[in-house]
Formats: C-alpha cells, structure tokens, sequence
C-alpha cells in the first residue's frame, strides 16, 4: 500500500484516535480543529485530555490550525467532526481540495435539517 499524507479535520476523541492510527500505518498526519483552544492545548502537550486523556499522540503527527499549506501537502483529506458541523468543515475546505481523496468519518446527525 502506497503511504499517504493526511489531514485529519475534527480532534476529538475519533480523529485523534484516527490520526494515530494513520500514523502507526506509516502515513504522513496533519491534526486540525475547528477548536482552537484544545487543539493548541493539545500540541503542547502531545495528549488530547479533553477527548482521549491517556493517549499519548506520537511525535510524527502535526498539529495545528488548518491553514492552506497542510490542505496542499494532504493526498487525502479525512473528516471526523460532528454531524452539525459537517458542511461548516466542507465550506472551510472549500475548492482547495480539488484532487485530493475526501473521506469522512462523521456521525450522527445534523439537528436543523435532520440530514447527516
């Protein structure tokens, strides 16, 4: 399998989780969330205590605010927020993911339009 580079959208306790295991299977992994404050909490401290307390995310994976240069180095582009945010994290990417693998591992859905 050819190693991939992604970007993981949505640092809760799932794309954390995925992320670390995108990372253990070799591939290049860049960390974002719509929140900040945790995220910035959680580079620090190479742990998310909020979503995954007790893991320790390896050094290999980035972390940061989503931002066009980690959009440009991702092949694939893995989202993992809450079914509410799902279309904000969609409309945020935008058209800078032309030719790049979408993926999402969202949940639930979304409270408004009953979609998810």
């Amino acid at each position: 399998m050819n190693k991939e580079s992604f970007l993981v959208f949505g640092a809760g306790s799932w794309g954390t989780a995925l992320s670390i295991q995108l990372h253990k299977a070799g591939n290049a992994v860049f960390l974002t969330s719509f929140d900040e404050t945790n995220l910035s909490k959680t580079k620090a401290e190479k742990e998310n205590k909020k979503y995954l307390p007790g893991i320790k995310i390896p050094k290999g994976i980035s972390i940061g605010v989503i931002n066009e240069e980690a959009i440009a180095r991702s092949s694939s582009i893995l989202i993992c927020v809450k079914s509410p945010g799902f279309i904000k994290a969609i409309s945020l990417l935008g058209a800078k993911t032309a030719n790049k693998k979408i993926i999402w591992a969202t949940k639930g859905f979304d409270p408004d339009s009953g979609s998810f």
